[in-house]
């Protein structure tokens, strides 16, 4: 199952989000009369004055709710927590957003720590382990998974496809 939101500006710009649900956690149909299997998906762009944006894709499943979020490097500080307070407006049991935030998670700066004080302030922490000290070729940590469920296991695998490694996270 897939909840994605693409960019149709003639502006050649990155942005667009795109979630993944593997279908093995989607609700069968012979249990189709347990509300509590039903599944929802949504997904919102922002596009604020400074040219930044935000785009996120989610999945309600279960009581749980599953975000993808793609951050542009120009976006501003108001645009991102909008786009935040519209992914907690649903509701959900447990929590996961993961994405590029292109917030440098190792440096001090205003964004980082209003980020991290927001979901701090929704009981959501960081499923990474300490070990991962960078996520770009850059050598910056600019992507994270943040949850409120207990985490058995995350990291991050190799691509050669990407200026990124991308992340997972397995959840008890």
């Amino acid at each position: 199952m897939i909840s994605r939101i693409d960019s149709h500006s003639t502006n050649a710009q990155v942005s667009g989000s795109c979630c993944y649900i593997r279908s093995s956690l989607l609700p069968s149909t012979n249990n189709s009369n347990d509300d509590s299997l039903v599944y929802t998906t949504s997904s919102r762009m922002s596009i604020d004055e400074a040219g930044g944006s935000t785009s996120i894709s989610l999945f309600i499943l279960s009581s749980s709710l599953y975000c993808s979020i793609y951050v542009s490097p120009l976006c501003q500080l108001n645009t991102l927590m909008e786009a935040l307070e519209f992914v907690v407006s649903h509701t959900y049991m447990h929590i996961t957003i993961a994405g590029d935030f292109n917030v440098d998670f190792t440096k001090e700066s205003i964004k980082k720590m209003t980020l991290l004080q927001f979901m701090n302030n929704r009981n959501m922490t960081t499923t990474l382990p300490n070990t991962i000290q960078s996520t770009t070729s850059q050598n910056t940590l600019i992507d994270n998974i943040f949850s409120t469920m207990p985490v058995l296991d995350s990291g991050r695998y190799i691509s050669l496809t990407s200026y990124h490694s991308p992340l997972w996270a397995k959840f008890m």
